[in-house]
C-alpha cells in the first residue's frame, strides 16, 4: 500500500515540475498584457489600480509575472475597461470587445444556450470559472501552433 503511494505522491510531485514552467510563463504573459493594456488606455499604474479597487503594488505584482491574480481582477478589468477576456487571458483577440449581441460571431450561435449555460457556472461557482480558465489557458497554449495552422487554413487573420 505504502509503495502505491509513494508512486502516486512521485507522479503528482512529476506532473507539478513539468506544469510549474507553464504556470510561471503564463503568468509572466498575463502580467505584460495587463501592463499592454495599462499602457494603451494611457494609465498610471496607481490610477489604473484605484479604477481596479487594489493597490499599486498588487498591480505592479501582477504586471510583473510574480503573482496570479484571481477571477475578481480579472473580471474587474473585463468589466471596468471592457477589455475582451480573450485577449486578457491568451492575448489573441482585439484588446477591447463591444458588448453587442449582433457580434456573436455565428459559430457560437447554434450552440449559444450551453454558452450562456457554461457562462452561469463560471459566473457563480468559483471552481467551475478556475477550472475554465485554467482548462482554456492550457489547452491554447499547448495547441497554440494547431490552433494557428487552423485559422490560417480558413484564412482567418487577427485584427
Amino acid at each position: 500500500m505504502d509503495v502505491i503511494k509513494d508512486d502516486l505522491i512521485e507522479q503528482e510531485q512529476e506532473r507539478d515540475r513539468d506544469v510549474q514552467p507553464l504556470k510561471n510563463e503564463l503568468q509572466a504573459e498575463f502580467g505584460k498584457r495587463v501592463k499592454e493594456i495599462r499602457r494603451h488606455l494611457s494609465i498610471a499604474q496607481k490610477e489604473f489600480a484605484l479604477q481596479l479597487g487594489i493597490s499599486g503594488s498588487y498591480l505592479s505584482e501582477i504586471e510583473s509575472g510574480k503573482i496570479k491574480p484571481g477571477f475578481d481582477f480579472f473580471s474587474k478589468c473585463v468589466n471596468t475597461f471592457k477589455i475582451s477576456p480573450l485577449y486578457l487571458l491568451i492575448g489573441d483577440s482585439p484588446i477591447f470587445f463591444d458588448a453587442d449581441p449582433k457580434q456573436i460571431p455565428s459559430t457560437f450561435r447554434e450552440n449559444s444556450g450551453k454558452i450562456q449555460e457554461m457562462f452561469w457556472y463560471m459566473e457563480h461557482s468559483d471552481m467551475v470559472r478556475h477550472a475554465m480558465i485554467e482548462y482554456f489557458i492550457r489547452y491554447s497554449l499547448q495547441n497554440k501552433d494547431l490552433i494557428k495552422n487552423e485559422l490560417k487554413s480558413k484564412d482567418i487573420k487577427k485584427p
